[in-house]
C-alpha cells in the first residue's frame, strides 16, 4: 500500500514531469531550468546529488564484481567455515539443516554466524579490522581492484555517448528477467518455496503503523523511478520533440512495479526454501540491501544443485542492473 500511494502520488507524476521537461526544452539537468533562471540552482543541486549517488553506488558494483569472480571457486567460499576468516562460531548451511548446537530450546541461537555472513563481514569488507567509523583500516585490495574494474567499464560505456549507452542498456536491461525468469522456474520447484510466497502475498496491515515502512517505499519509489535527479530531463532531452512522453510515463510506471513484483516471487521462493532447510522462520530469514544479496542468496545457491551456476548467473545480473543504473546517471 505505501508503495503504491508513493508510486500514483509522486513517482509517476514526476517521472512524467521531469521528462517533459527535457524534452520540451531539449537542455540538460541545469540548463533546462533557464526557463525561469532562479531555478537553475535545482539542477545544480540534483547533479550534487547524483554525484553522491554514483560515488556510493560504484562501490556496491564492486562488491557484486567481486562476488561475481568468487563464484567461479569450487567448493564456494562463502558456503564453507573451512577458511582463515572463518570463527569458531561459524556454521554452514546444508541440505540436512543446520547443526543442532545452533538451536537453543527449539529456537534459532543469534548468537551463531552463518558462513556467508562470516564471509561478507571478515573476508569481504573485513570489518573486524576496524574498531568503528573513526577507524577506516586499510584498504581491500581485491576491493580496490573491483573498483577500478568497474570505473573503467563504465567509461566505456558512456564516453562515446548516448547511441552507444543506449544500445548496451537493451541487453543489460533485458537479460535480468531471463535470469529472474529461470531463478523463479528453479525455485518453485524447491521444497518449502510455498511457504516464502505464502509470506510474500500475505499482508500484514499492522506494519503500516511502522514509520520505517513508508521510509523504504518512499526511498524505493524515487531511487527506482529516479526522480529528482536530474536523470530525467537529460534523458527527456533526447526524445524527438514530438515524442509521444505521456506513453512513455504510462508504460515505465507500470512496468516499474511489475518487475518488483515479479521479481518477488523468485527471492521469497528461494527464501522459503532457506527457511525449510535451516529451520529458522521465514520471518528471521528474510533480509534486505546487502544483507540479502550478499548473505541470504550465497547460503541459498549453496543449497541448490549447481550452486556455481546460480551464483555467476545471479551476481552478473546484479552487476548489469547496477550497470544499467550507474551509467545512465
Amino acid at each position: 500500500m505505501p508503495y503504491i500511494l508513493f508510486m500514483l502520488t509522486c513517482g509517476a507524476p514526476l517521472f512524467f514531469l521531469e521528462i517533459s521537461l527535457g524534452q520540451y526544452t531539449q537542455q540538460g539537468a541545469i540548463t533546462c531550468w533557464d526557463i525561469l533562471p532562479p531555478f537553475r540552482g535545482i539542477g545544480i543541486a540534483s547533479i550534487v546529488v547524483v554525484f553522491y549517488c554514483n560515488t556510493y553506488y560504484i562501490v556496491i558494483l564492486a562488491w557484486a564484481t567481486f562476488y561475481f569472480f568468487v563464484s567461479f571457486d569450487t567448493p564456494l567460499g562463502f558456503s564453507s567455515c573451512n577458511n582463515i576468516w572463518n570463527t569458531p562460531v561459524c556454521y554452514e548451511v546444508t541440505t540436512k539443516g543446520v547443526n543442532p548446537r545452533l538451536m537453543e530450546n527449539n529456537k534459532f541461537n543469534h548468537s551463531m554466524a552463518s558462513s556467508s555472513d562470516e564471509y561478507w563481514t571478515r573476508r569481504v569488507l573485513r570489518s573486524h579490522h576496524s574498531s568503528g567509523v573513526g577507524d577506516i583500516g586499510c584498504l581491500v585490495l581485491p576491493l580496490v581492484g573491483c573498483l577500478i574494474f568497474v570505473w573503467f567499464f563504465c567509461f566505456l560505456c558512456v564516453f562515446k555517448g548516448v547511441k552507444v549507452s543506449g544500445k548496451i542498456v537493451y541487453f543489460t536491461a533485458l537479460f535480468p528477467y531471463l535470469v529472474i525468469t529461470c531463478m523463479i522456474i528453479r525455485g518453485l520447484t524447491l521444497d518449502g518455496s510455498a511457504t516464502g510466497i505464502e509470506f510474500y502475498l500475505k499482508p500484514d496491515f499492522t506494519k503500516l503503523a511502522n514509520s520505517e515502512v513508508w521510509i523504504d517505499a518512499g526511498t524505493q519509489i524515487f531511487f527506482s523511478y529516479a526522480v529528482c535527479l536530474g536523470v530525467l530531463p537529460t534523458l527527456g532531452s533526447f526524445n524527438d520533440f514530438n515524442n509521444n512522453v505521456l506513453r512513455d510515463a504510462i508504460v515505465i510506471s507500470l512496468a516499474n512495479p511489475a518487475t518488483s513484483i515479479v521479481s518477488g516471487f523468485a527471492v521469497f521462493s528461494i527464501l522459503g526454501h532457506l527457511s525449510h532447510v535451516t529451520g529458522i522462520p521465514i520471518s528471521e530469514v528474510t533480509g534486505s540491501g546487502p544483507g540479502l544479496v550478499f548473505k541470504m542468496y550465497p547460503v541459498a545457491f549453496g543449497l541448490l544443485p549447481g550452486a556455481n551456476i546460480w551464483a555467476i548467473l545471479f551476481f552478473f545480473m546484479i552487476i548489469l542492473l547496477g550497470f544499467d543504473s550507474q551509467f545512465n546517471q
